[in-house]
Formats: C-alpha cells, sequence, structure tokens
C-alpha cells in the first residue's frame, strides 16, 4: 500500500526543510493516501476502548481520545512513521545526528476542549532545548478545531524557556502571526517543536469530532515516551531502525495522557456493553430460569 500521495513524494526535501527553517512549519495538502488512512480507522475502532481486556486499548480524557499504544496494533501507521521519505527529512534537518521516536498517538479532540499555546521542546512538561519535528496529519476533514501555529516563533520560543503561553499573551503580541490550518483528510503538517502552536477550541459545532495522527521525533537518542511496538511489524532491524525506535534506551518521559480509572468521564464507564454485562449478571443469579430466555432477547435486540 502506498504510504505517501505522489505530489507528497515529488515535494524536494529542501522546499520542506527551507519552510520549516523559514517559518517553523511546512503544510501539503493530500499527502497521505487515503487507503491508509481508512485502514489506521480500522485499526483504531478494532482497539478503541475497553475494560479488563488483555490487550491494547485507546484511552479518554475530558474532551480527548487517545491510542497512545497504536505501534502494537497498526501496522499501517509502523509504516507511516518509518516510511523512507520521513527518514530522509530527519537526516537533512538533524544534520546528521542520530534522532529518536519521542512520542506517536492517534488522539481525538471533542467540542468542549481547550488546550494552552504551547511548544512540545520538553520532557515531562519542562522546558528542554532539544531539536525536533512533529507531524500531524488529519484523519478527518477539519474545517473547526483545527491546528494553529505563530508563524517564527520558532526563532524566539527558546529564549523565553518556558512552554505554555495564555490567550492574552498571544492576542496581545503575536495575533497577526497566527497561522490556521483547516484541511481535508489526508493533509500533513510538520513543523519545528519549537514553535508555538494549539488545536484552535470549537466554536461552530461542539459535537465536532477533529481526529488526527500524531508522531514528534527529537535530536539524540536520549529523550521518548515507553512504545509499545508489535514486533512482528519489524522486517529488518539496522542500526537506525534500532536508534529510531529506542531499543536500548530508557524512556525519560511519561506516556501521555497520564490516565486512569479516576480521569475516565462517567459516561464511558456507564456504557451500553458494561451495563449488558450486569444485566446478564443479575439475570443468572437472580432470575428464574423461565425469565431467562425472554429478558436475553430483549437486552440483545
Amino acid at each position: 500500500m502506498k504510504i505517501f500521495s505522489d505530489d507528497f513524494q515529488k515535494i524536494k526535501l529542501d522546499v520542506i526543510l527551507n519552510a520549516i527553517e523559514k517559518d517553523g512549519f511546512f503544510f501539503c495538502k493530500n499527502a497521505i493516501n487515503n487507503d491508509l488512512i481508512n485502514q489506521i480507522e480500522l485499526d483504531v475502532s478494532k482497539n478503541r476502548f475497553s475494560i479488563n481486556k488483555n490487550w491494547i486499548s485507546g484511552v479518554y480524557t475530558k474532551n480527548q481520545y487517545f491510542l497512545t499504544n497504536i505501534l502494537g496494533c497498526s501496522k499501517s501507521f509502523f509504516d507511516l512513521v518509518t516510511e523512507k521519505k520521513v527518514f530522509e527529512i530527519c537526516n537533512e534537518y538533524m544534520k546528521g545526528s542520530d534522532y529518536r521516536l519521542k512520542a506517536v498517538r492517534y488522539y481525538e479532540t471533542y467540542g468542549r476542549h481547550k488546550m494552552l499555546w504551547h511548544t512540545d521542546n520538553k520532557v515531562d512538561r519542562k522546558f528542554q532545548e532539544i531539536p525536533g519535528l512533529i507531524f500531524i496529519a488529519y484523519m478527518s476533514d477539519v474545517n473547526d478545531g483545527e491546528f494553529q501555529y505563530i508563524k517564527n516563533s520558532h526563532k524566539f520560543s527558546v529564549e523565553t524557556k518556558v512552554n505554555n503561553y495564555d490567550n492574552e499573551f498571544i492576542n496581545k503580541n503575536f495575533s497577526e502571526n497566527v497561522v490556521s490550518f483547516p484541511g481535508s483528510k489526508g493533509d500533513l503538517i510538520i513543523y519545528n517543536t519549537y514553535g508555538i502552536h494549539r488545536a484552535k477550541p470549537i466554536k461552530k459545532n461542539k459535537n465536532f469530532v477533529r481526529k488526527s495522527l500524531f508522531f514528534q521525533i527529537d535530536n539524540g537518542k536520549e529523550h521518548g515516551e515507553p512504545i509499545l511496538l508489535n514486533t512482528s511489524f519489524l522486517t529488518n532491524i539496522d542500526k537506525r531502525i534500532s536508534n529510531f525506535l529506542g531499543f536500548g534506551s530508557n524512556p525519560d518521559s511519561k506516556l501521555y495522557p497520564n490516565t486512569d480509572i479516576q480521569t475516565l468521564p462517567i459516561k464511558h464507564i456507564i456504557n451500553r456493553s458494561l451495563l449488558k454485562l450486569v444485566l446478564r449478571s443479575l439475570i443468572s443469579t437472580i432470575v428464574p430460569n423461565f425469565l431467562k430466555k425472554i429478558i436475553k432477547n430483549k437486552i440483545n435486540k
């Protein structure tokens, strides 16, 4: 299966790198093959969410959903992050230095989510001078709640040595430099991790869901989140892929987001599948046998 579109493959490396160097970002329409996107969507749906299932599962926060361990269940996503052109871009950007896949995720952003303006050059929420690139791909059409980036902010954010910025500060100082990226399924944004960015708050349709892929690649081999990888995806393990995936290196960052049962929204605790399970348990213990078939048939309709 093709990973990138022919149009994206034809773009010369210096065009991509010059845009990132000059503005802090590069944006390409229809960069990723729709068949690949569809397959990743299918992989996500098969591993979306489960309770007490001994396999990969996504997690929910108040206004977002994440499948952080996607490299354990999606060969198509693995093929994307290890595609030849990704390595070519990183080889040139990192100027021959080693680099590592720091973090990966499929995520969804919902209508009431509010994200701070921030940079991603950090380790466990602490500012670090670590050069890197982030790739974000839209998994669906995005006409609201799109990615926003402050043009040229990668050139001065290092001077402030902070990662988070409030709206008042941005509106006062950089409102004319804000670039928004409404787009379509398969569009790709590559940006400098030092750049200030956010997901724009969704205003038009509070039921809108922005679906995206994210992977971050940092200079050096020291920094990264733990990665759960399905080893069957690997067909050739050389030094480059070993360094890239962090083999033998201790992760110095925690998985994002940090979730447990207490952070799970109540609507996902009281879900239809769980209610069915509880009802079946009650049926088997307290309901007379002659009523069991009737009730089970009603539940399964």
